[in-house]
């Protein structure tokens, strides 16, 4: 069982279904160097099966008033697991999302600097 909600994601436009719950399934793949379809290996190998899922099943369930409260998923292959997975599992910890947003502000912060001291001065001395 997964229990998904709308998100809208940062830097897109639109909203997407991910979980917010799930029970029964384990959450990621771990298909670490796996070959695709054409013999190269994967790159990666870890995908979110839960919010793939989700963002299937929030689809499927619309959004207006076509809405749909739940949509059975059937066919599906996944793991089935007994362990007690949470989001911990699947979420970076907090000091590592402190450090991104540090590593992208600081190079962001200096190409502000370098745009507003390259501006030229005296543009109303123009004759």
């Amino acid at each position: 069982m997964i229990i998904t909600d709308t998100i809208a994601s940062v830097g897109k436009t639109g909203s997407l279904d991910v979980s917010i719950g799930f029970s029964g399934i384990d959450p990621l793949s771990r298909e670490h160097a796996r070959t695709d379809l054409f013999g190269k290996p994967k790159s990666g190998g870890m995908d979110i099966v839960v919010d793939s899922i989700a963002a299937f099943a929030g689809t499927a369930m619309g959004g207006f008033d076509e809405c749909s409260p739940i949509c059975i998923v059937r066919g599906l292959n996944y793991r089935y697991t007994e362990i007690k997975y949470d989001f911990d599992s699947i979420t970076y910890p907090a000091s590592v999302t402190i450090k991104s947003f540090i590593k992208m502000i600081i190079p962001n912060l200096i190409l502000l600097l370098a745009l507003l001291i390259s501006v030229p001065f005296g543009r109303n001395n123009q004759t």
